[in-house]
C-alpha cells in the first residue's frame, strides 16, 4: 500500500509519513512519523490489516484549546 499525503496533525506541514516497523509483545507495531518534524502520526498493529479507508478524519475548528 503506498501512502497518500497528510497533513501532520502537529506541525501541519503535508507529505508522505515514513514508517518504521518495530516488535513489541503483542506482536509487529506500524509507526508512521512526520517527514518534517519526525512527531508519531499513527502506532498500530501490523495484523491490523487495512483499516485507513474506514479511518474519518476530524480536524479542530478552534486552535488555543476548548472554546
Amino acid at each position: 500500500m503506498s501512502d497518500k499525503e497528510v497533513k501532520c496533525p502537529w506541525c501541519g506541514a503535508v507529505g508522505v509519513p515514513t514508517s518504521l516497523i518495530t516488535q513489541k509483545e503483542p506482536g509487529d507495531v506500524v509507526q508512521r512519523y512526520c517527514g518534517a518534524c519526525k512527531q508519531i502520526i499513527a502506532s498500530y498493529l501490523l495484523s491490523a490489516g487495512n483499516f485507513f479507508p474506514k479511518i474519518r478524519v476530524f480536524e479542530n475548528k478552534y486552535v488555543g484549546g476548548d472554546e
